[in-house]
């Protein structure tokens, strides 16, 4: 059995209440799949998980979709992209007033 699987079956016993479910739960849940499902493409098991146990994720998604109006499925992935940030503007050493002492 794959990583991936076991996490899907333990959450999905051990919390299946999605009001369980919160924002930074959801958050911490999804990046453990991520380093899970990276393990176990290291270990040639990709694509060993169970479509049926990924609709658990499913339910907790449309849960917190619709206790807070926010779609929790939107990634940096699907977001446009972040503007280019501004280049700091250095003065010539000419433009600067030469300083006299008093």
């Amino acid at each position: 059995m794959c990583v991936v699987s076991m996490i899907y079956d333990y959450h999905r016993d051990r919390f299946p209440n999605p009001e369980w479910w919160t924002f930074p739960k959801y958050n911490h849940f999804k990046d453990l799949l991520k380093h899970a499902e990276e393990y176990d493409e290291k270990t040639d098991q990709k694509d060993c998980h169970d479509p049926e146990k990924a609709k658990f994720l499913k339910v907790i998604e449309d849960y917190l979709k619709e206790k807070y109006g926010i779609d929790v499925t939107v990634t940096e992935k699907n977001l446009p992209p972040k503007p280019e940030p501004p280049k700091p503007v250095f003065l010539q050493e000419d433009a600067i007033p030469e300083q006299k002492c008093v």
